[in-house]
């Protein structure tokens, strides 16, 4: 659901990222809105950004079933003293989750 800069609230969540006009990400899809990222969207004159709405169903939760989902975020924990403490750093996890769906995925297909 795109939203112009003055309806933002914070703690929505960026569903695309944001790019300024020289081809540079400002924040990454998924960021979770705070007033420090209003400000700098304002800094540098954007005039709307696409947040998740109710009706935006994530990716991996369609792809994989919740059984996988669930076996998968188990055996991160397992495996990770780690917990995400930025964007980035959740990217980051949810990239090795996504993999360890397909990886449970496909051996219970086989």
């Amino acid at each position: 659901m795109e939203i112009n800069i003055d309806e933002i609230d914070e703690g929505q969540i960026l569903l695309q990222p944001i790019i300024n006009n020289y081809g540079q990400m400002i924040m990454p899809a998924g960021t979770v809105i705070s007033f420090k990222h209003i400000n700098i969207l304002k800094t540098w004159n954007i005039k709307s950004i696409i947040i998740k709405g109710e009706d935006d169903v994530e990716e991996m939760d369609t792809d994989f079933g919740d059984e996988v989902l669930k076996q998968a975020t188990q055996r991160i924990k397992s495996r990770l003293i780690w917990i995400p403490e930025n964007e980035w750093e959740q990217e980051l996890y949810n990239i090795g989750l996504k993999r360890a769906c397909e990886i449970i995925g496909r051996s219970k297909r086989n």
